[in-house]
C-alpha cells in the first residue's frame, strides 16, 4: 500500500534511466488513484521552464502506445531490465562507438 505522504520521484532520479530500459512506473494522482505501468522508457522531458515541476513529463512506451505522464505524480521508478547495449556505449549489439572517434 502506498502512503498518502509518498514523495514524487525527482527529475535527477529519472535521469538515471536510459532510453530502452524496461521499467515499472507507479503514479499517485491527486484524487488518490494509483496507476502502475510496465513499459519501455523513452525519456523524461521538460515542457517550459526546467524549474516548473508541472512541466516535466515521463515518456514511456506501453503496449505499442507512447504515453506522456506527469513526472510530478511519479512516486516509484523501478528498472526491470536495463538496456545493456546503451549502458555499455554501444550503438548496436555488433559494435561499439570507439571506431567512430578515431
Amino acid at each position: 500500500m502506498i502512503e498518502s505522504d509518498a514523495k514524487p520521484v525527482r527529475s535527477s532520479e529519472a535521469n538515471t534511466v536510459i532510453e530502452g530500459d524496461r521499467v515499472r512506473l507507479k503514479f499517485l494522482y491527486p484524487n488518490g488513484a494509483i496507476e502502475v505501468l510496465d513499459g519501455t522508457w523513452l525519456s523524461a522531458s521538460t515542457l517550459g521552464a526546467p524549474e516548473n515541476p508541472n512541466g516535466a513529463w515521463v515518456v514511456v512506451s506501453v503496449d505499442d502506445r507512447v504515453l506522456w505522464k506527469p513526472l510530478s505524480h511519479l512516486i516509484q521508478l523501478e528498472v526491470l531490465e536495463a538496456n545493456e547495449v546503451a549502458r555499455n556505449g554501444r550503438r548496436h549489439a555488433g559494435g561499439d562507438l570507439d571506431h567512430y572517434h578515431r
